[in-house]
């Protein structure tokens, strides 16, 4: 009798578990798939972690051995002014540091990384031939030290990057730089060399989003940076950075696009690509008087230009709406001036009727606006840019009665259409829809340079998608406006009462359910064993 009691009892204690088991994923399951981060107060500090582009090696002397070591560190940096992110670093910067070689040379390279590194390192190099570029030898586990050896081979101007899975990642977070394997008599003499290099970032915050921004697999692999910059910050080649030269000298920039996913069309404003050695080919005739070249990801290029007058000249990416994230560099060139070159005869003030500006340091623009004819007047409204097949931003919280308008800054038209692509509604059930409810080869979509806007009144959440591009998709939560506005929400309107949860609130929740579950269990478990003693 004794058994079978004990046999009940248990019976009754496995189901009390069971039920608290899945009570409990019950009211987690909202939090695991909402995608609710928290938010991050701004570092107190951080170092500048941008390679200056003046840190350039002299070419060692093709006899001699030459050792490399590299030290991979994952550290806080400045990725923009009150912007913080944790860089994946060869040597403590972006880029790494600059590796010079000649043609021949034997090279011994020591991988070092740092005990307090969460992720094993390496390096593969262009410029060497073998298996993975050296990363077959290479793959250094936190603490651990790798050392191999190779011979210069091929003259030329290649990318170095870690290549341990996911190497994307890797690159994307800073780890990446130049290694210069020159002909074996030499580069030509020149007055000044650069070293810039432009990556990408994708941080979960949007750009210029104060604070510290962690890392987003999601933009990454849809490939939608926030952040297109040169040597491994906004500002880093510009202002009490930029770099410097006089009237008269021969200019050598080494330029490397690290990607990990975009081209780079590199531009000089006010100079021109006198010599240019493609894809970092030296022992090719360069290609002369170039305006842009473009540079693939993982690809490099020399170029050479003589400074003839005193000037800023700006190094951009000529796919220009990167400007405004940060892929802007200037050289200031001083010295005396020639009329013959270059003069002013008049000079109105402001611009010519019709002809937009463009400020180089905002992202506000005017431009000419579709609207909705079924929006409301609103003085409260934000703006969402359509840039590289995106909403940016994607995840976007308002107040009842804000209007939202999309700028569609891409080269192709899209829509912005309430709901899902898996499952859409019917034009008819579509709270917005910037196609009007046209679809398939008809669609009508909002065309480059223009867009449009929609008042949300009503509180609640709202996805929607681009039709002709439906793995375009973003999320808006309208949340009701502040007390004394012109619309109210409470119990005296139940048809718009309604409850939103953060991510700080589901917790909460949770683990008070699961203290009152657990607390009923026990209770209950008691109250059962004394009934069956």
């Amino acid at each position: 009798m004794r058994g079978s009691l004990r046999f009940i009892y248990s019976r009754h204690f496995e189901a009390t578990i069971f039920t608290i088991v899945l009570l409990t994923s019950i009211l987690i399951i909202p939090f695991q798939n909402s995608g609710v981060y928290a938010q991050t107060a701004p570092a107190a500090f951080a170092p500048d972690r941008s390679k200056s582009p003046t840190d350039i090696p002299s070419a060692p002397n093709p006899a001699d051995k030459v050792v490399v070591t590299l030290v991979t560190e994952e550290v806080l940096g400045q990725l923009a002014d009150g912007v913080t992110y944790t860089f994946w670093t060869f040597n403590g910067t972006v880029p790494g540091p600059f590796i010079r070689l000649r043609e021949g040379q034997v090279v011994e390279v020591h991988i070092k990384n740092l005990a307090n590194s969460t992720m094993v390192h390496s390096i593969d190099s262009h410029a060497i031939l073998g298996t993975g570029g050296g990363s077959a030898y290479s793959q250094t586990a936190p603490g651990n030290e790798s050392i191999f050896q190779f011979t210069a081979m091929r003259a030329g101007l290649f990318m170095y990057h870690c290549a341990t899975p996911p190497i994307p990642a890797h690159i994307a977070n800073g780890m990446y730089g130049l290694m210069l394997v020159e002909p074996k008599q030499g580069l030509p003499k020149v007055d000044r060399e650069f070293y810039v290099a432009q990556g990408e970032f994708y941080t979960q915050g949007p750009v210029g989003q104060q604070g510290y921004q962690p890392f987003s697999y999601q933009k990454a692999f849809a490939e939608t940076p926030e952040y297109v910059v040169f040597n491994g910050r906004v500002g880093s080649l510009t202002g009490n950075r930029t770099m410097r030269a006089n009237v008269g000298d021969t200019i050598r920039i080494f330029f490397l696009n690290a990607g990990p996913n975009l081209d780079s069309s590199f531009h000089l404003i006010g100079g021109m690509l006198d010599r240019l050695y493609l894809e970092g080919s030296l022992l090719s005739p360069p290609l002369l008087n170039v305006q842009t070249t473009l540079v693939p990801a993982g690809g490099a290029v020399m170029v050479e230009y003589k400074a003839e007058v005193p000037e800023t000249l700006t190094l951009v990416d000529h796919s220009l709406f990167r400007i405004l994230r940060g892929a802007l560099g200037t050289i200031k060139v001083q010295g005396p001036a020639n009329a013959t070159i270059i003069s002013s005869i008049k000079n109105g003030t402001g611009p010519a009727p019709g002809v937009i500006t463009m400020n180089m340091t905002t992202e506000t623009m005017n431009m000419t606006s579709e609207t909705n004819s079924g929006t409301q007047a609103s003085s409260n409204s934000t703006i969402i840019m359509i840039q590289n097949f995106a909403y940016n931003p994607a995840q976007l919280t308002v107040t009842a009665g804000t209007t939202v308008t999309w700028i569609n800054q891409d080269t192709v038209g899209h829509t912005v259409t309430e709901g899902n692509p898996d499952s859409p509604k019917s034009p008819s059930q579509r709270l917005f829809d910037s196609s009007h409810g046209t679809d398939g080869a008809s669609v009508v979509t909002i065309p480059p340079g223009k867009s449009y806007s929609f008042t949300f009144t009503t509180p609640g959440q709202y996805d929607y998608y681009c039709i002709p591009h439906p793995f375009m998709r973003a999320h808006i939560t309208v949340v009701p406006s502040q007390a004394g506005g012109s619309q109210s929400y409470g119990y005296g309107d139940m048809s718009n009462f309604y409850i939103l949860l953060t991510g700080r609130e589901v917790i909460g929740l949770s683990a008070f359910g699961v203290i009152i579950l657990v607390a009923l269990a026990v209770a209950f478990s008691r109250k059962q064993g004394a009934n069956l003693s």
